[in-house]
């Protein structure tokens, strides 16, 4: 009686003439040796075909792009996991081991797996295409998944980062943009060879940039940034934070003018500044400086000094940011009273500043103020808040927010120019909202005084609206006093029985 025969009598070679065949249908390889490849074969058309025409024979063998690196039958670890004979007739074919993929979400690989990884032995020195991914893209919601993801993504660059002089494309992809790499310290200078860096983040909608990363976004415009840009279905939030010009150029980084940041800026709906020593010169520039020079230069005027190139005849008075919200945090005086001008949004918050050197406010903006805690608070918002015309106005920890800039907004002015010349306006005229909270340098007498004033001339100030929270106390006949002359009042903190 013969027996019936099964896949696992194949010789080997037959097997290795199957694997092959899988190989060269991903690849534009012509054989499992890509070192063998020659010019005179005829090559399929790569994206780089043209400008990688210098690199040698073994780094031409490309994976074709449309293959889904998350799936579960990806050529060779489909294969490699069927059984050992057929992982170790894979493993001696390095050619096969140059896409490296690692799934953060696969528990197989973390955290134990990855210490052990073979694959990068197998390659055996070729050039590498590498993908750290996830398998479902819902693995890491949530504040836990991020703290998860992170800690295997930053496990996974320390796999492939030694590897990076080999490397010739790098993808990311994640969920939360804090477990990218940041391009500027974690990819080291070793990557000479590197091609493509890809990160991806396909659910995003909040990104926050370090100073560095975001100035190199800026200069060189990537492909990565442009795609988040481009989508219209979600809402985009934008923090930048930390940056200060390197003394001396020592990392290529001179001083950045902040108006170059505006066109990058446009396409979020929420920007947060935070912590930015941008220059406040002129900069209707969105040039690329050299990588050794630096603001200022030595007064050189060569095309070469690593200063910024103009790109338009574009006055800086005509670049404005327009959108939704903007918040300015720990801002110097100087950079903040530049910035302030060429801001027209929906809502300006301001945050941990100082105000003294600002003009004016943006006319129609509702404003947020926070943190502010300086001598002369109560001054520059008596100087700044009269012609100031939003409806509504926020006020928060600024134990500088006074009785005195109360009595401003409940006083009025009469203009001596334009159409309204001789006739009595409030200061701040329509403001409709304010909003007190953690500030107890005022009085409720102070407050009722204001409310009293403005609705004494102008009888839509009837629909007043005010709220208040851990502020002076309130007593219950104050309470029903604002409650019987104001459209809303509205109170979180302590009430008492003190009559003011």
């Amino acid at each position: 009686m013969i027996s019936q025969a099964t896949i696992s009598h194949l010789p080997n070679e037959l097997l290795l003439a199957i694997f092959s065949v899988i190989y060269l249908e991903s690849t534009n390889s012509f054989s499992i040796y890509p070192e063998l490849d020659t010019d005179e074969q005829e090559e399929p058309h790569t994206p780089d075909s043209d400008s990688d025409s210098d690199i040698s024979e073994p780094e031409r063998s490309f994976w074709y792009g449309d293959d889904d690196v998350r799936s579960a039958s990806l050529f060779p670890y489909n294969i490699a996991g069927v059984c050992k004979t057929w992982q170790n007739l894979l493993s001696g074919v390095a050619a096969y081991w140059t896409r490296i993929v690692i799934l953060t979400d696969v528990p197989a690989q973390f955290p134990s797996a990855v210490a052990k990884y073979k694959y990068l032995e197998w390659s055996k020195g070729l050039p590498l295409f590498v993908t750290i991914s996830q398998r479902d893209p819902d693995s890491f919601l949530g504040e836990t998944g991020a703290a998860v993801e992170r800690a295997r993504v930053k496990e996974a660059l320390t796999l492939v980062l030694p590897e990076l002089p080999r490397t010739l494309t790098l993808e990311v992809a994640v969920t939360h943009t804090s477990s990218l790499p940041r391009v500027l310290t974690d990819i080291p200078d070793s990557g000479a060879r590197l091609k493509h860096l890809t990160l991806k983040f396909p659910t995003l909608c909040k990104l926050h940039l370090d100073g560095w990363n975001f100035v190199d976004i800026v200069r060189n415009q990537p492909e990565w940034f442009s795609d988040i840009l481009a989508s219209d279905d979600r809402r985009l939030t934008l923090k930048v934070s930390n940056y200060r010009p390197t003394p001396g150029g020592v990392h290529g980084e001179g001083a950045f003018p902040a108006l170059a940041a505006f066109p990058v800026l446009h396409g979020f709906d929420t920007v947060a500044l935070d912590d930015l020593e941008f220059e406040c010169g002129p900069t209707k520039v969105t040039g690329k400086p050299e990588r050794d020079g630096c603001s200022g230069g030595d007064g050189d005027d060569d095309d070469d000094d690593g200063g910024w190139e103009s790109e338009s005849d574009t006055s800086d008075s005509d670049i404005e940011l327009i959108g939704d919200y903007v918040k300015l945090i720990s801002l110097s005086p100087t950079l903040l009273a530049f910035l302030i001008p060429h801001i027209n949004v929906e809502c300006l918050s301001i945050s941990k500043c100082n105000l003294g050197l600002v003009q004016a406010f943006p006319e129609d903006s509702i404003l947020e103020l926070g943190h502010l805690d300086y001598p002369t608070l109560a001054a520059d918002l008596r100087r700044l808040l009269p012609a100031w015309a939003g409806s509504e106005l926020f006020i928060s920890h600024c134990p500088g927010f006074d009785d005195s800039v109360l009595r401003m907004l409940g006083s009025v002015q009469r203009p001596e120019t334009g159409a309204g010349r001789g006739q009595v306006e409030l200061n701040a005229p329509d403001m409709e909202v304010l909003s007190l909270s953690s500030c107890k340098g005022f009085s409720i007498r102070a407050l009722k005084a204001m409310v009293h004033a403005r609705q004494a001339v102008d009888e839509s100030q009837l629909g007043f609206e005010i709220s208040m929270d851990d502020g002076p106390r309130v007593s219950q006949k104050d309470i029903k006093w604002f409650v019987r002359r104001l459209q809303m009042f509205e109170l979180d903190g302590d009430t008492g029985d003190e009559d003011y």
